[in-house]
C-alpha cells in the first residue's frame, strides 16, 4: 500500500518537536484573567498608636475596600491579607499556593505596608527586603510566576532591587515617605486593569500637582522628609496581559 511509514523513533522525534511548538505558542501567548491572581497585602495601624494609629485605620480600610474593587474584574483571584493575617509568612504561603496552580502563569502583588530603607513592615514586625529576596530565590517555581509588584510602601525604591531578584519583573518604589496614596492609588489601578503598561500606570499617579498638594501636608507634620515620587524599576512595559 502507498503512503509515508514512519518507525517508531520517527514519530516520537516528531510527537517532541509538536510538543516543544504547542508549548511556546502557549508559553507566549497573552495571559488571560482566567490565568492571573492578585496577592492584597494590607497592614498599616499595627505599629502606630493614638491618632496616628485611628488615622492609619482609615487608609486601612480604604486600601481593603478600594483594591480589591479595582481588581476584581481583572483577576480570577484576589487574595487578600487584612491586618493580623498580613504576616509575611501567610504572604509567602499565599505565593506559593498560586505558583502550584497549573492555570496560574501570572502573580501580582499589591502591598500596603510600612517600609524603611531596605525593609518593609508586615504584621509580625518588619523584615528586610534582603530576606525576602533569598526566600523567594530558593523557590523556582514560584519566582517565575511573578510579575508586578506594586507597593505605597515608604522608601519602596530602596527595596525595588530585591523584589526584582527575588522573580518579580516590574515594581515600583517612592523615593522617600510616600504621602500620596488617596490619589495616586486609584490613578494607578485604573490606568493597569484598563490595560496600560505599568510604567505609564505609574506615570498617571505621579501627577505633578496631586503629588505636590499631598507631600506639602505631609511635610508639615512629620520630622521625615517626603517625596512620594515613585520610581519604576523592570519592565516598565509589563500590562495586565503580559507573561511574566
Amino acid at each position: 500500500m502507498g503512503g509515508v511509514r514512519f518507525s517508531v523513533s520517527k514519530k516520537i522525534i516528531i510527537g517532541l518537536v509538536l510538543s516543544t511548538l504547542l508549548f511556546s505558542v502557549w508559553a507566549n501567548a497573552e495571559v488571560s484573567k482566567d490565568e492571573r491572581v492578585a496577592v492584597v497585602v494590607i497592614e498599616l495601624s499595627n505599629v502606630a498608636s493614638g491618632t496616628r494609629k485611628v488615622f492609619y485605620q482609615g487608609l486601612e480600610r480604604l486600601a481593603r475596600s478600594k483594591t480589591p474593587w479595582w481588581l476584581q474584574d481583572s483577576y480570577s483571584e484576589v487574595h487578600v491579607l487584612y491586618q493580623e493575617q498580613a504576616s509575611f509568612q501567610l504572604f509567602y504561603q499565599t505565593l506559593w499556593e498560586a505558583a502550584q496552580l497549573e492555570n496560574v502563569r501570572a502573580i501580582d502583588v499589591f502591598l500596603h505596608l510600612h517600609g524603611r530603607q531596605g525593609a518593609i513592615t508586615f504584621h509580625d514586625g518588619a523584615v528586610g527586603t534582603w530576606y525576602v529576596r533569598e526566600k523567594l530565590k530558593n523557590v523556582p517555581s514560584v519566582g517565575k510566576k511573578l510579575r508586578a509588584l506594586y507597593s505605597t510602601a515608604c522608601f519602596g525604591a530602596s527595596q525595588a532591587q530585591d523584589w526584582l531578584d527575588g522573580g518579580f519583573k516590574v515594581v515600583n518604589g517612592a523615593l522617600k515617605v510616600n504621602a500620596n496614596g488617596a490619589y495616586e492609588l486609584p490613578a494607578f489601578l485604573k490606568s493597569w486593569t484598563e490595560g496600560e503598561s505599568f510604567g505609564a500606570a505609574q506615570d498617571k499617579g505621579n501627577q505633578q500637582s496631586w503629588r505636590s498638594f499631598y507631600d506639602n501636608i505631609a511635610q508639615k507634620l512629620m520630622s521625615e522628609e517626603v517625596d512620594s515620587y515613585k520610581e519604576v524599576h523592570g519592565n516598565a512595559s509589563i500590562t495586565i496581559d503580559s507573561v511574566p
